[in-house]
C-alpha cells in the first residue's frame, strides 16, 4: 500500500506532539517552516494538518495558525451559564484564594456547539 507524503508528515507531528514538543493548546511551526522542515508543498503539509484536524488533535484560527488542540468543555445550548457557574464544573477547580484563576473562553462554532478553552488570569480572585 503506498505512503503518501502528507500521511507521513501527519504521521510525524503526531509524534511529536505525543511525545509533548509540542503542548495543548500551544502554536505549532507555521506553515512556511513545516513546509521547510518537510521540504514539502504548502498544499501537501497543509493536507497533513487537516488530517490532524480531523483527529481532533490540532484547530486553526485565521490570523493566528496552527495550535495543539485543548480538551474541549461542552456546554449545551438549552443550558448556558455564566462562567462562574463553567468554573465551578471545570475538574479541579478551586480558585478561592488563589492568585490564579482558571476562566473558561467560550468558543461558539457555525454548527451551534459551544467549547470552552482555559485560561489563566494572572489575580483573579474567586469569591
Amino acid at each position: 500500500m503506498r505512503h503518501h507524503r502528507y500521511q507521513e508528515i501527519a504521521d510525524s507531528l503526531r509524534r511529536r506532539v505525543e511525545a509533548g514538543e509540542f503542548v495543548a493548546g500551544g502554536l505549532l511551526p507555521s506553515e512556511a517552516d513545516l513546509v521547510a522542515r518537510y521540504k514539502a508543498s504548502r498544499v501537501t503539509v497543509r493536507r497533513a494538518l487537516e488530517d490532524l484536524r480531523a483527529e481532533g488533535l490540532v484547530d486553526s484560527r485565521q490570523g493566528s495558525g496552527w495550535f495543539v488542540a485543548t480538551d474541549p468543555l461542552p456546554q449545551n445550548l438549552g443550558r448556558l451559564g455564566t462562567i462562574e457557574d463553567q468554573l465551578d464544573h471545570m475538574a479541579g477547580y478551586r480558585a478561592a484564594g488563589a492568585s490564579h484563576s482558571m476562566v473558561a473562553i467560550p468558543d461558539v462554532h457555525l454548527d451551534g456547539s459551544i467549547e470552552a478553552f482555559g485560561e489563566v488570569i494572572e489575580g483573579m480572585h474567586h469569591p
